[in-house]
């Protein structure tokens, strides 16, 4: 049985059945790499994408990300598309999957998917149903985190419920909760064993990542 953490700012060791794709993680284990909106900067934009490609070139990067949209930082809008795009663009050169941070902009990052043709995956995913409905219809993917835990969040663990398996992910994200809890109460929701979720999972991983297992 695999475990798959599909997006984690920990590169702390890991158990032997749990494979994790760290958020800018060292180039010893399988990584992302991206430029979060947050972190933006008009000055260094030039060199931060000169930086992401080189990256974007290692066997052991998995995916392009973190990066996206964010409505709520403080980071100027016309610099978070611009890098945005460019980053969907650079990319497709090296047809590695994208992680997604969004935050009240989905709109507009689903206008962006036309611009791209691979896989994307929203991570963190807090959105209504009807909006995961219409992201997997599209062919994107949602990852759920540690707040599927939270019994007190009853709409996303409704959302997740009701979210088609063979467009989901797990992940820790950054939270301190190991990925094997989090796969277990999913099960739960799901209605279904850890083995049927754990395989689930790890077919949806191979279709949007490769062989990057082997």
């Amino acid at each position: 049985m695999t475990y798959i953490d599909v997006h984690s700012h920990s590169a702390a060791a890991q158990n032997t059945d749990t494979v994790t794709v760290v958020n800018n993680g060292p180039a010893s284990g399988l990584f992302s790499a991206g430029l979060h909106p947050w972190h933006l900067s008009p000055e260094n934009l030039e060199d931060s994408l000169t930086a992401l490609e080189k990256r974007l070139q290692s066997s052991s990067c998995a995916a392009l990300g973190e990066t996206g949209l964010d409505k709520i930082c403080g980071t100027l809008w016309p610099l978070q598309q611009e890098a945005f795009l460019r980053q969907i663009k650079l990319v497709e050169i090296y047809s590695k999957p994208i992680i997604i941070h969004c935050v009240k902009a989905y709109q507009e990052i689903i206008a962006a998917k036309n611009e791209s043709s691979v896989p994307w995956i929203f991570h963190g995913f807090r959105g209504s149903a009807e909006m995961a409905e219409s992201l997997t219809k599209k062919g994107i993917y949602i990852s759920f985190g540690a707040a599927l835990l939270d019994l007190e969040n009853g709409n996303l663990r409704e959302v997740f419920r009701a979210a088609a398996l063979n467009h989901i992910f797990l992940e820790t994200d950054e939270s301190s909760f190991p990925i094997v809890d989090i796969y277990h109460e999913a099960a739960n929701l799901k209605g279904i064993s850890i083995d049927e979720l754990t395989d689930a999972i790890k077919n949806n991983f191979i279709k949007v990542f490769g062989d990057i297992l082997k």
